[in-house]
């Protein structure tokens, strides 16, 4: 079957957005900001250095901040978070990654994420053993919603967006796979009621063996 599945990372195989709001939660009073849950989860699923720029411009930050710097901070914040965690890969989804790759299919990363995280996440769980490899924040000029991380993520498979599903948890995620002419999964254990995934071709809350044969289904629809 020549048709590959594409997952993002945060959320989606693991569960780091606890970690990372905690973290969040440091880093903005860190640089004068308070945000309310809401307030962040509008910037879910955008790349962190586009964040920065766009808290920026909504609560001018103090001048005397260098933007690059403070994404830097950041970074190393997740970057040591996840290493001093007991992270592990969401349930269930061991089990996908054997029956996928038993069937043939493709999988790879596509993260927002810098690399030094998705490479960590990439390597800690050896899932070489199943991907083609990822894509991150550096692959791309434009991070989602724009669809290019998603069409570079099927050229390096060498598949067309046309035979790629996206399993995704965020609502510029899902946009992201959509414009890319791509089926989407969004993948909702979070539950978040500050995410639209409507957009998605199908919801799920867990890696079971009903919603794997769902989500297959999806390479049978035109």
């Amino acid at each position: 079957m020549d048709k590959g599945i594409i997952f993002d990372m945060d959320g989606v195989i693991i569960e780091s957005e606890p970690l990372y709001m905690e973290i969040d939660r440091e880093i903005f009073k860190k640089y004068g900001l308070e945000l309310t849950k809401e307030e962040r989860e509008k910037y879910t699923g955008i790349p962190l250095d586009e964040i920065w720029l766009k808290l920026n411009q909504d609560y001018n930050l103090d001048q005397e901040y260098d933007l690059e710097d403070i994404v830097e901070d950041h970074v190393e914040s997740f970057y040591q978070g996840l290493k001093e965690s007991d992270i592990q890969l969401i349930e269930g989804l061991n089990n996908w990654f054997n029956k996928l790759k038993k069937m043939n299919i493709k999988m790879l990363i596509a993260s927002s994420s810098f690399p030094k995280i998705v490479d960590y996440i990439y390597q800690n769980f050896n899932l070489d053993r199943y991907m083609e490899g990822y894509v991150n924040l550096d692959d791309v000029e434009k991070g989602k919603p724009d669809p290019e991380i998603f069409i570079k993520a099927a050229e390096t498979m060498k598949l067309s967006p046309e035979d790629c599903i996206v399993i995704e948890d965020s609502e510029n995620g899902v946009l992201a796979a959509k414009r890319a002419s791509m089926k989407c999964v969004a993948y909702n254990g979070r539950n978040s009621t500050f995410q639209d995934l409507d957009r998605a071709d199908l919801i799920i809350d867990e890696y079971n063996q009903s919603n794997f044969d769902r989500v297959i289904g999806l390479f049978n629809q035109n």
